[in-house]
């Protein structure tokens, strides 16, 4: 780094940090402290935080919870409003703070955050942590605490955070951090991971309004078949290498599992819509994804073990997440020296590398939770079940807004399945979620295990105690080992069904289920019947939250002869475009790693277009729509945002390829919204679905055009609006086209030179909950994305018309290691800042590096940390 800048930063940072007493000297390659009076009750020693040029912390210290402490103190200092809602959420209590925010929501999530039996989960949790546990949670809420009480005291230059003078609450009125916060944010985020009750809901309620109309239609909509047939277990070894045969259709069982949906839909509905309010404060829902894969030394050209990772959460402003770098062994003696991203409020690493190991998470997608349809007694007090009444539990809790208004509810659960969401003792039925989470579990232990492993089998034995939360750990050591091992509680359900004959009804477990003893978990599945890999002979692993071993192939996961273990998964493409790349080298390097997780080939439109473009060629098309078909004929199905800067109002790019590249993919994009409405429009509307989404239509749309013979229609009749005159494939591709056609010069100019990608296509940061409404000063944006639907550079804008192009999730993270007998070096990209400080150097400072594509080295050496230090700290007792 240049001189000047470096003394600009400094300059910046100090004035950031709030330094007190005498101030540090310029950086001149040594780190200088800065005479912060720090201290945090319980530490056993000195320890050094310092911060690079990138804002990313690095803490050395005596001893594992010193770190600890010390990284909650600076998780507090930089993201304590991020912590502060998390943690109110989690608890039931962010009608307290956020008065837009309503009461039903806190009432839900204090249903959902407990156990069967009404206990708050963070309470049990606590219950069952070992002592190592307990006090290294107890050292991190002393270093929040530490931070807390320099706020109230004006100690250090800690100011007030703006989110709170904007909602005009004083340091006075927060509350002390609790342990209990801490296990209820990390119980919040594997909620956010894995549990399915609203899709399940909106599924068993839009299911039985299509049926009701046409039995084969719902079944096509909703189908479960992976759009494209790849996985992550090695071939050969899953449900579908047993080349089952496509379930016979038996619409009896069908029609009674519809029958007793449509009992059960008002209800459903009722609380469906009560959940809608509160989800909008979270922004639409998108198609979801997130990739990670792991290359063995046989596919690397230095012969090094390479794990990449891109989790794609919501993209908010600060980010999800937080880089930290704690090291307790170098000049302590302590257990833990580990670095990658952090979430604000836990104190673990939860994705990223030790001296020896790097792991990385997608979410598994197993089907951990189940909706069911009670039956109440005469009174209401309780639910018949095995043709007995079983007591509600019924607990009084108060809950509290901003304005100070109190309200004293009565909530309710059913102990063998979960909180009652839903009641109306009318009809005499409730509903109910049972949920893996329900139960305690210390997911910490395995962080803290896996902090500690030093070789891939010792990481996968660390993450045996992980079991809520299901992800796809990849894994990889210096040794040249990788492993992938997805291991979670998943129920055992020898019950489910759907296509094939069932006595009474079907029972599929991704629809609401009977709750009077006929659906009832058994226990959970053994590790051995939970998919692994280590070291294949394919030499690489990757998941992208697809279909892990095949068992939707033929659309009925629970005819493999294997316990059913997904069903609402992504549809595929991301991995598809995934393994094509890892497979077409032996050669891969970091360089082409960072560049896979940039890939913005479209699948979606390599496979459409050719069948839009044939129609085209044997019709008479208007102006308009031959335009349209001439751009779509060009494209290369890359999407570029074809603009000189990150902006949607910067310069178009000088190459013209590149703009003709993002002319192409805005062209698919609004032709694809069109096909979409003309292609579902009609049986959503009946199903009662108001937003769509891609990872659902996109299945049964490629089904139709690539495998027509795995439909249960005819093809004229899944092409045909219900009720209405025949149509063909061919007419319902042209009609889109020439709508599409009219439509995008209408919207955006008849010349294709104007539809630059990255005009339309933009993410916006902003607080979440409530879209920027809590704090208007932190949002960002928007900026012109590259990406687009299901490409690995996930950026999945809508596919319905009227939404626009826009999108809110997307990589929260990049990372890649390579990993050798040379140890574990890691890049980073992140899409935000370090803090919330609005005139720091550290706000949203790496955004434009996250849209690039450029990452910057994650330091981790004592050497390297204490030459590229910026600023240094003491902190002490």
């Amino acid at each position: 780094m240049e001189s000047a800048r470096m003394k600009r930063l400094v300059a910046l940072v100090l004035i950031a940090l709030g330094a007190c007493g005498s101030e540090p000297a310029e950086n001149d390659g040594e780190p200088r402290p800065v005479n912060w009076d720090v201290r945090i009750p319980g530490m056993e020693g000195t320890a050094r935080a310092s911060f690079d040029e990138h804002g990313v912390l690095h803490v050395r210290c005596l001893t594992d919870g010193d770190c600890l402490r010390v990284l909650g103190y600076f998780h507090a200092s930089h993201r304590f409003f991020q912590m502060d809602l998390q943690r109110r959420m989690a608890r039931g209590t962010l009608a307290t703070l956020v008065g837009a925010y309503p009461i039903s929501a806190d009432v839900y999530n204090r249903l959902m955050f407990s156990t069967a039996e009404g206990e708050p989960i963070e309470e049990a949790i606590w219950g069952i942590l070992g002592a190592e546990e307990r006090a290294l949670v107890e050292a991190y809420v002393q270093g929040v605490n530490a931070w807390l009480a320099d706020l109230r005291e004006g100690r250090n230059g800690v100011k007030l955070p703006q989110e709170y003078a904007v909602l005009n609450v004083v340091a006075e009125a927060i509350p002390e951090w609790e342990a209990l916060d801490t296990l209820a944010c990390a119980r919040l985020m594997t909620y956010l991971l894995s549990a399915s009750e609203d899709s399940e809901m909106e599924w068993g309620a839009a299911f039985s309004r299509l049926a009701a109309e046409s039995v084969d239609a719902a079944v096509d909509l909703f189908t479960l078949r992976p759009a494209a047939k790849v996985y992550t277990l090695p071939q050969g070894e899953g449900p579908a290498a047993l080349r089952i045969a496509r379930p016979e259709f038996d619409r009896a069982s069908v029609a009674g599992l519809v029958e007793r949906l449509a009992r059960a839909r008002p209800l459903l509905e009722r609380a469906l819509a009560e959940r809608e309010g509160t989800q909008l404060l979270f922004g639409y829902r998108e198609a979801f994804g997130s990739n990670n894969w792991v290359v063995g030394p046989s596919r690397t050209k230095n012969g090094t073990a390479i794990l990449a990772n891109d989790p794609h959460l919501q993209l908010t402003s600060p980010p999800v997440f937080y880089l930290a770098n704690i090291d307790a062994k170098s000049e302590g003696r302590g257990t833990l020296h580990v670095a990658g991203a952090t979430f604000p409020g836990i104190p673990a690493v939860v994705i990223g590398r030790n001296e020896r190991v790097a792991w990385g998470a997608t979410v598994a997608f197993y089907d951990v939770t189940d909706v069911y349809v009670e039956t109440l007694s005469e009174d209401g007090r309780s639910v018949v079940f095995d043709g007995e009444e079983i007591p509600i539990v019924r607990r009084e809790i108060g809950f509290r807004q901003r304005s100070g208004e109190a309200q004293l509810q009565v909530l309710e659960w059913v102990p063998h399945h979960g909180p009652i969401i839903q009641k109306d003792e009318e009809s005499r039925t409730a509903i109910t979620v049972r949920w893996t989470g329900h139960e305690p579990t210390n997911e910490l232990r395995a962080f803290l295990d896996l902090h500690r492993a030093g070789s891939v089998e010792e990481a996968r034995e660390a993450l045996r105690s992980f079991e809520v939360g299901a992800q796809n750990w990849v894994l990889a050591d210096a040794e040249g080992s990788i492993g992938w091992f997805p291991h979670a509680r998943v129920p055992a359900r020898p019950w489910a069904s759907y296509l094939p004959y069932t006595p009474d009804d079907s029972l599929p477990p991704w629809m609401p289920l009977p709750g009077d003893g006929r659906a009832e978990w058994e226990g959970f599945l053994p590790e051995e019947q939970l998919p692994s890999a280590f070291d294949p002979e394919q030499g690489y692993l990757a998941t992208a939250n697809q279909d892990l071993t095949g068992q939707t192939e033929n659309g009925d996961p629970t005819e493999t002869g294997r316990p059913m273990l997904q069903n609402l998964c992504a549809p595929g493409l991301r991995m598809a475009r995934i393994v094509d790349r890892l497979e077409a080298s032996t050669e891969h390097t970091v360089e082409s790693n960072l560049q896979l997780q940039l890939d913005t080939h479209s699948l979606l439109g390599e496979w459409v277009v050719p069948f839009v473009l044939e129609v085209a060629e044997g019709a008479t098309l208007s102006a308009e729509a031959e335009v349209l078909a001439d751009v779509l004929r060009e494209w290369q199905f890359t999407c570029p945002t074809g603009l000189s800067g990150p902006r949607p109002d910067s310069a178009p790019a000088d190459d013209a390829a590149i703009r003709r590249e993002a002319s192409g993919c805005a062209a698919f994009h609004f032709y694809v919204q069109r096909l979409m409405r003309a292609t579902f429009a009609n049986r959503l509307q009946v199903a009662g679905i108001r937003t769509w989404e891609a990872n659902q239509l996109v299945r049964p749309l490629l089904v139709a055009l690539m495998r027509p013979e795995e439909l249960v229609q005819t093809e004229e009749a899944f092409w045909s609006d219900l009720g209405t005159e025949a149509r063909t494939r061919d007419e319902v591709l042209l009609a889109a086209l020439e709508e599409a056609g009219s439509e995008i010069a209408r919207a955006w100019g008849a010349d294709p030179e104007a539809w630059l990608w990255g005009k339309f296509h933009t993410v916006t940061m902003e607080v979440q909950p409530n879209q920027g409404m809590l704090a208007p000063h932190l949002t960002v944006g928007p900026y012109a994305a590259p990406g687009g639907l299901f490409t690995v550079n996930v950026a999945n804008p809508p596919v319905q018309v009227g939404r626009g192009f826009t999108f809110a999730h997307g990589a929260s993270l990049r990372i890649v290691s390579e990993l050798g007998e040379g140890g574990v070096t890691t890049w980073v990209q992140l899409p935000g800042g370090r803090d919330t400080d609005t005139k720091g150097p550290y706000f949203a400072h790496l955004i434009e590096n996250w849209l690039e594509g450029e990452p910057i080295r994650l330091l981790f050496d004592k050497a390297e940390v204490d030459e590229a230090a910026v600023v240094s700290l003491r902190v002490g007792f």
